[in-house]
């Protein structure tokens, strides 16, 4: 393996600091990388040359041995990383002085290294681990044969088994606390089911869950929620129907960001099962210009303010299947007061809110408006 610069420079102001000695960390090449005298970095030591070429277990050099190129006074030893030679160490200073902390600065830069070396394993492990589940859940142009079956098990992963596809969004106002957000929630995920599969695409999280039955899904996405809630952010959730074969996962995950987006939309914390949404499919084709002149055209002879008491108003009454009692109860108005706003809204917009051809129409106008006013964070 190849000693990092940055690493080396970790390792010596860490043991430089702890006790207070000047080191110097060569590569396998003899040159300094990394050294409390920032004036020798990319110089030539020749003892450390010496050591790798001879594979010598320690050089002490002596005023004597000054004449060894870019090397002063003091003790160096190999950096041994399973068995191989990856770079030297060396501490600078009188010999007597050095030697008691000799083995002990040998022991922490190769211990230092070796964590070094495993973080960067495992974290290697992660991305080959996330580039696989994005080529197999995300993109339509992969090619499902026995050999990405394979592939999935050298990783731990059946792909064979059933899953759903669940697609998270986090909207918080503090962008800082975003990432702290997201490991909360991966943790929680991975709590429901330690072989949950989980990774980052764009700006979602995506989840491929082996829990199939509703009800349990839904107690655990409301634990989601309600992480949301604590830290005064709103999640947005889509899900996909079962997928039963694993060649077909690239749809179920189109289908749960379109349950997504559609839930987004609604700028409510919630989330959105792909095989419950009906006319809101035909939402997310439509525009976002084209929803905004749908409801500028209809509503052309409304105000800003006036739009949205009438938008109020029809909520209401459609949340309410149309009940005059109960919408004027809802608003704390009286029921001749709510027939006067409908039928001033039927005279404006020539569409009669009883009408049920009409009122598809205006329901459609209330969604266009609230996902055009209450825009996402």
């Amino acid at each position: 393996m190849e000693l990092s610069k940055t690493v080396a420079m970790e390792i010596v102001k860490e043991i430089s600091q702890l006790l207070n000695k000047k080191l110097n960390i060569m590569n396998d090449k003899g040159y300094i990388i990394a050294s409390s005298n920032p004036s020798r970095i990319n110089t030539f030591h020749e003892g450390a040359y010496k050591i790798i070429s001879e594979n010598l277990s320690e050089l002490e050099i002596q005023e004597k041995d000054l004449d060894l190129q870019g090397s002063y006074q003091g003790l160096n030893f190999p950096i041994q990383i399973n068995d191989s030679i990856i770079g030297v160490v060396g501490i600078t200073g009188n010999s007597d002085e050095t030697r008691a902390f000799g083995n002990i600065v040998k022991k922490m830069t190769e211990i230092l290294i070796y964590g070094k070396v495993r973080d960067q394993e495992k974290y290697n492990k992660k991305k080959i681990r996330e580039y696989f589940l994005i080529d197999w859940i995300t993109k339509n142009d992969t090619v499902y044969n026995s050999s990405l079956i394979q592939r999935g098990l050298d990783l731990n992963i059946d792909i064979q088994k059933p899953r759903r596809i669940i697609c998270f969004d986090i909207s918080i106002t503090n962008k800082d606390l975003l990432l702290q957000l997201e490991n909360k929630v991966i943790l929680q995920l991975y709590s429901f089911d330690e072989t949950n599969l989980i990774f980052k695409q764009s700006n979602s999280l995506i989840l491929a869950t082996r829990e199939l039955d509703k009800v349990k899904l839904n107690n655990q996405l409301d634990k989601i929620l309600k992480i949301g809630t604590n830290n005064n952010a709103k999640i947005f959730i889509g899900v996909s129907k079962v997928v039963e074969e694993y060649y077909t996962i690239d749809n179920s995950y189109k289908n749960s960001k379109h349950a997504l987006n559609i839930q987004a939309s609604k700028n409510i914390s919630g989330y959105s099962y792909y095989n419950d949404l009906n006319i809101e499919l035909i939402y997310e084709q439509i525009p976002t210009s084209t929803k905004n002149q749908i409801v500028e055209k209809i509503f052309s002879k409304f105000t800003k303010e006036s739009l949205k008491k009438a938008i109020i108003i029809l909520k209401a009454y459609y949340n309410c299947n149309c009940s005059i009692k109960q919408a004027a109860d809802l608003l704390n108005i009286h029921s001749n007061t709510l027939q006067y706003h409908l039928n001033k809204i039927k005279d404006k917009t020539k569409l009669d809110p009883r009408n049920v051809k009409d009122c598809v129409i205006l329901q459609l106008c209330i969604d266009f408006y609230e996902q055009q006013n209450n825009p996402i964070y």
